[in-house]
């Protein structure tokens, strides 16, 4: 005899739910509709700031990152004319005007950070050395850990005070860009703080670092002066 099949009332029910449930909903946004839209209101102008923020912020690196490279090829034509025996100083003063403008007018931007760095380098190279230093520490401040240029800021340090005839000093910065290098110059930093420790009268770690210098590295200028530091104390 076949077997009775038994139909759940449940589905029976299940439309009758759906309507109940959906009763429920609209009856909560008829209550509570003002505040529905106040928050939908709010939502939408966060969004229009947020975005009106990011596109702002935007337009404002793009003008830093143009005029940061306008200063920076000013900058950097300052080797050329010195090749050709023109005085250098015109071409740093007009490159920190143009720096200044970028630091101080796109604050907090990439390029105006890195602007730092350069105006540390234009105030040396004008033999302005607390402003440089000044400049120098803000980049170290502001720069991301992983920057590959904060060796090159502690470098400048190193240079400034050694200038100043602070060779205590200058050691600890060189000392610090040697830890900041990702090793391509290298042998660079090594004669900085061979230099300082021979300012020093410190013979010992003088002969260290100028060795480190030589060792495996190419016969580059830096590695040839090193070598004849090494002759020179060993005497």
């Amino acid at each position: 005899m076949p077997r009775k099949i038994k139909v759940a009332k449940k589905k029976a029910n299940e439309p009758d739910e759906f309507i109940s449930t959906s009763s429920v909903v609209a009856q909560y946004v008829k209550n509570n509709y003002r505040a529905l839209i106040s928050g939908a209101v709010i939502g939408l102008v966060l969004f229009l700031v947020m975005f009106g923020w990011l596109y702002y912020t935007r337009g404002k690196e793009k003008e830093a990152v143009n005029l940061y490279n306008q200063a920076k090829r000013i900058y950097q034509s300052g080797p050329r004319i010195q090749k050709e025996n023109q005085p250098r100083g015109e071409v740093y003063r007009t490159a920190l005007e143009k720096l200044e403008e970028v630091y101080t007018n796109y604050s907090g931007t990439a390029s105006a950070t890195e602007a730092s760095l350069y105006l540390g380098d234009c105030y040396y190279h004008l033999k302005e050395y607390d402003k440089a230093i000044e400049y120098y520490m803000h980049f170290i401040d502001t720069s991301e850990k992983r920057d590959y240029l904060r060796c090159f800021a502690f470098e400048g340090l190193g240079y400034c005070y050694e200038e100043q005839g602070n060779h205590q000093k200058a050691l600890e910065y060189y000392q610090e860009s040697i830890k900041e290098s990702a090793g391509a110059i290298k042998e660079l930093f090594y004669l900085n703080v061979a230099r300082c420790y021979e300012a020093l009268q410190d013979k010992t770690n003088a002969l260290e670092f100028y060795q480190k210098a030589v060792e495996g590295q190419s016969n580059s200028l830096f590695v040839t002066l090193a070598r004849d530091k090494i002759a020179l104390l060993k005497n």
